[in-house]
């Protein structure tokens, strides 16, 4: 596992993401939808929760989804090296429903499971910089803010009406990481130092 991967996922392992309320609205309002192309943690949440039925989902996450089945079955799921630093011991990655009113997946399980995770089963280096989805860091930037309060309330605010415009097309993809590009790089300074 990279060093990046690592370090993100012993930050975020067991952090919890119910007093992210901003984000949590956030969700409410835009989460992401099924995408047609097969990618995304939607997809990936709607294909485990429907067991596989009726949601496109791009080759390389069912077989990342077969193999979370066989360790679910083989009661090893605490033993996959993405799920290392889960306090939990009978944390179950295949137990999501997909219901925005809920903000449902949560940002734990989408940082977890479906990102990092999946980048540990497919043996590539986290490209942390090139995720551009607003949830994942507003969930992920609020989380760690309630905590280190490392940005202003004013500025959160900027950051989570900018990702609502990109939501709404308002501003392009570039225009939204130019945004998120200095509170990303203040994020990974923090989580890279624990």
């Amino acid at each position: 596992m990279d060093k990046i991967t690592d370090a993100y996922l012993r930050y975020y392992s067991n952090r919890n993401f119910d007093d992210c309320e901003k984000t949590n609205e956030f969700i409410k309002k835009y989460q992401q939808e099924l995408s047609s192309s097969g990618y995304g943690y939607i997809n990936f949440a709607s294909y485990i929760q429907h067991e596989g039925k009726g949601i496109k989902l791009k080759s390389e996450f069912i077989q990342y989804y077969l193999f979370l089945v066989d360790l679910k079955r083989s009661n090893s799921i605490n033993q996959f090296e993405a799920f290392i630093y889960i306090e939990d011991n009978e944390y179950d990655p295949l137990n999501i429903v997909v219901d925005a009113e809920k903000h449902q997946p949560d940002q734990s399980w989408h940082i977890i499971v479906s990102y990092l995770g999946f980048n540990v089963f497919a043996g590539v280096k986290t490209q942390i910089h090139s995720v551009s989805c607003p949830e994942f860091w507003l969930g992920m930037i609020e989380s760690v803010n309630n905590e280190k309060n490392f940005i202003k309330k004013e500025e959160f605010g900027y950051l989570l009406q900018c990702a609502i415009d990109y939501k709404r097309g308002v501003i392009s993809c570039s225009e939204w990481k130019n945004t998120l590009k200095p509170y990303r790089q203040k994020l990974h300074g923090i989580v890279m130092k624990e």
